[in-house]
This record gives structure tokens, C-alpha cells and sequence, in this order.
């Protein structure tokens, strides 16, 4: 579709196709909204978001009823959180003479320039997401002993297993994932503690095919790790040979209890559904018209806050790669 002169208007066709944000970046093998899953949210800021407090939770209530009495009561009890969403977005170009070049339809072509400004932006919140979670200064860092790339004698299963402890003890309910690098998960092929325990559970095969499901079952935690091209970035300006450099830190591990709603979890990523964007954590897609280059801009915008509430639902592992 050739847009108007000038004129931009919303092209929710493209934004449909996109329309859930966290499960578009699933696709594209980022894990960042898995971390810090998305919430949708009607304004762009506000100072008193209400979360299940997780003390009054978890504490043990009298529900026993005296004979022909009444019954014991309890208030809802929350904490307070804040948020704002900022925006974020890119333009990208389809030239006439190169819809005509490629032997696309124009949809394939406006689809494949919408998915390249949404796999930046999905970029920029891995980079996010991976800053708050892999840092030292919100988080303590437990350094574990013997770095898991110490194929003898590094023991991850262990300091997972003590990790958990002490997770359970600072937060009163235990985690759920665990998060770290492509360079950590294929480190931990060749580590002898964990092929010995994949050998005594009948695995005979690549480990690295079975590895994620065998430390799932071992931890007792869901196993979340960069997938494809998705792992790594060029941090280089345009121009300039390439750098190519893995988005989430190799030093570091990360347990964490994911946050569902307004249950008690490590986070969220609030997604402003407000000024074109699609329910669902769809982006808001725009095109407009560039005669004097003959070509048709599309636009991507999107509204969201990385948020952590409560870093008692997370647990950092540090010295996991010498």
C-alpha cells in the first residue's frame, strides 16, 4: 500500500501481525519479557500501582468459625509500586524502485521493514532487562567458588541447589527460573558435574540437546537462555567494522520468581496500550509518504517501563565465567 502525500495513518494490518509484543520477542529468541513479563497498562505513569503484598501472603491465618460465631476477617494488603512508560521507536524506508526490485508483494515488503524496527527495539529492551537484572548494585552478587567454564571443577548443579537455600530464605517462596548467557549454557556441555549427573539419568545423547530439559529437572527451575542471533549484538556505529559482543553478561547467573499480574515476582514490563498501540502489547505501526525520495516511511512506536518491584524475588550468581 502507497500512502498519501504527506500523510500519516495507522496501518493496525501491520500492527496486528504483531500484536503480541512478548510473544513476537519469544519468537525472535529474546528472553528479556520472560524476566520482566509485559503488563498492559491504560496511562503512561502512575505512582500507585498495588501489588499482593508477599509477607501478608504468605502468613497462616486462623479459619476456624467458633459454633454459632462469626468469622475471623482480613484486609487486603498491598504494596505500592510506580511506573512510566517511555516511548521508543524507529523509521524504516521502502523505496519505490526497490519494491519493484524484489520480487515481493508490497505487504511482504512493508512486513519484512516493520519486523526490522521491531527487532531493534526488541534489542534495545534486552539491553534493558539484562542491565537490571545482571547488576551488582541492586542485586548482591553470591560469587560461587570455581567458575562453571572450570570444566573439572566447577559445580553448578551445587551452587544452584545452595542458591535455591538461600533464595527461599530471603524471600520466603522459592524461584521459578533461572536466567544466563548462550556463552554460560554451552560452557556447561563439557562440565563433568553435570555430565555425570546427565549420564546417571540415561542421557547418551549431544548433551547439548538435552541439557536444558536435564537442569530443569535437576533445579527444580525453568531454564532461560538467548536463542540464535538473538544472544549477541554489534555495538559498532553504521559504517564501521563489525563488534560483535553477547548482550547478556558471561559473568554472570540469575534465579529469580516470575511475576504473574499483581501476584508477588521479581517484575514487570508496564506496555502502554494507549495512542495507536493494539491490545496485547501490540506496537503502533504509522506510515506516511515521502515524495522527494520517492518512498513510503514506516513507523513503530511503543510505550513501556522495565520495572523491578521486589528484588527479594531475585538472587544473583557472580564469578560464573573466568
Amino acid at each position: 500500500m502507497t500512502a498519501p502525500s504527506s500523510t500519516t495513518f495507522q496501518r493496525p494490518d501491520l500492527g496486528m501481525a504483531f500484536r503480541e509484543f512478548d510473544s513476537e520477542a519469544a519468537r525472535a529468541g529474546f528472553i528479556g519479557l520472560e524476566v520482566l513479563p509485559t503488563f498492559d497498562v491504560t496511562e503512561t505513569s502512575s505512582q500507585n500501582f498495588s501489588i499482593w503484598d508477599r509477607e501478608s501472603i504468605m502468613k497462616l491465618r486462623n479459619v476456624m468459625r467458633a459454633a454459632s460465631g462469626g468469622y475471623n476477617r482480613i484486609d487486603a494488603e498491598f504494596n505500592q509500586t510506580s511506573y512510566t512508560c517511555k516511548e521508543r521507536g524507529l523509521e524504516a524506508r521502502v523505496d519505490d524502485h526497490q519494491r519493484n526490485q524484489f520480487a515481493y508483494t508490497g505487504l511482504q515488503l512493508e512486513m519484512a521493514a516493520v519486523e526490522r524496527v521491531l527487532y531493534a527495539v526488541h534489542l534495545e529492551l534486552e539491553n534493558t532487562i539484562e542491565a537490571a537484572i545482571f547488576n551488582a548494585s541492586t542485586f548482591t552478587a553470591n560469587d560461587v567458588t570455581n567458575e562453571w567454564n572450570d570444566d573439572a571443577n566447577g559445580t553448578p548443579i551445587t551452587d544452584v541447589r545452595d542458591a535455591i537455600t538461600s533464595f527461599k530464605n530471603q524471600c520466603g517462596m522459592l524461584p521459578t527460573h533461572i536466567v544466563f548467557s548462550d556463552s554460560v549454557f554451552r560452557n556447561l556441555w563439557t562440565n563433568a558435574q553435570i555430565l555425570a549427573r546427565i549420564t546417571g539419568m540415561g542421557q547418551s545423547r549431544d548433551p547439548s540437546l538435552v541439557l536444558k530439559s536435564a537442569l530443569s529437572e535437576l533445579w527444580g527451575l525453568e531454564v532461560l537462555c538467548p536463542a540464535g542471533s538473538s544472544s549477541s549484538q554489534d555495538t559498532a556505529d553504521a559504517g564501521l567494522a563489525a563488534s560483535i559482543s553477547d548482550i547478556w553478561d558471561d559473568e554472570y547467573a540469575f534465579l529469580f520468581r516470575k511475576s504473574e499480574g499483581f501476584r508477588p515476582g521479581l517484575g514487570l514490563t508496564f506496555n502502554y496500550v494507549g495512542d495507536g498501540a493494539t491490545i496485547n502489547g501490540g506496537p503502533s505501526v504509522e506510515q506516511y509518504r515521502e515524495d522527494k525520495i520517492r518512498s513510503d516511511i514506516f513507523r513503530t512506536r511503543t510505550d513501556y517501563d522495565p520495572k523491578i518491584i521486589d528484588t527479594a524475588c531475585g538472587y544473583l550468581l557472580g564469578n560464573i565465567t573466568s
